[in-house]
């Protein structure tokens, strides 16, 4: 039997209850709301206009049902610094520092399904053209950045891998940049990080590396 069609309020509930526990002070809420918002932007786990939505908040920091909690601005932050701030290094090697890590591993990948999700509905140019500047200059050296790190963080590396594909096919000027920051040669180096340890990321690096030679300006 068919599952009856939800109301417009029952697609953007999830979203909005996730977005309470982003905006929480509390570090286990935060954590229960990354974990939410990777499923919400899979449309294998969650109705296609729910993963819609979750993925345009989350690409466009100006999107209307951003006003109460911009969540765009939260999860860039996690892929763009991390745990890059003053107490890193008192938290090294603590559980505190595995929790950062974990948040942002999962804030990448929530970026990875937003940027592959909307390029497939064929929306995702249309949705970042606004703050396409900001991507080229900001969000591409970071993901050429975790590419880099790829021995220490594979799985960052292997989403990073995505949202550079996504990106590039989309865009001209993306593409364009990844091969100006170093985006091929980290990506031929991710690829051998992967050969021989992760093999998905070798897949990964493989097919990104060849998006972008397909996608570049020259």
């Amino acid at each position: 039997k068919d599952v009856p069609p939800l109301s417009k309020e029952e697609e953007v509930q999830p979203v909005n209850m996730t977005a309470e526990l982003l905006a929480s002070n509390q570090s286990d809420s935060n954590m229960l709301g990354m974990e939410n918002l990777v499923s919400l932007t899979d449309s294998l786990q969650t109705v296609k206009p729910t993963a819609i939505l979750s993925a345009k908040r989350i690409l466009y920091p100006d999107h209307h049902d951003n006003k109460p909690f911009n969540m765009h601005n939260y999860v860039m932050s996690l892929v763009i610094f991390g745990n890059e701030s003053e107490e890193k290094s008192f938290f090294e090697g603590t559980a505190m520092e595995e929790h950062d890590m974990r948040l942002r591993n999962l804030a990448i990948c929530s970026v990875a399904n937003s940027l592959a999700l909307l390029a497939k509905e064929g929306c995702l140019s249309q949705t970042i053209d606004p703050c396409k500047d900001w991507y080229k200059d900001v969000l591409i050296p970071r993901l050429v950045q975790d590419l880099s790190t790829a021995g220490e963080h594979p799985h960052d590396a292997c989403y990073a891998c995505r949202c550079l594909s996504s990106l590039a096919t989309t865009c001209e000027r993306l593409a364009d940049k990844m091969k100006i920051v170093g985006g091929l040669y980290a990506l031929k180096s991710a690829e051998e990080v992967g050969q021989s340890e992760f093999a998905l990321l070798a897949q990964d690096a493989s097919m990104c590396h060849k998006t972008i030679m397909r996608s570049c300006i020259y």
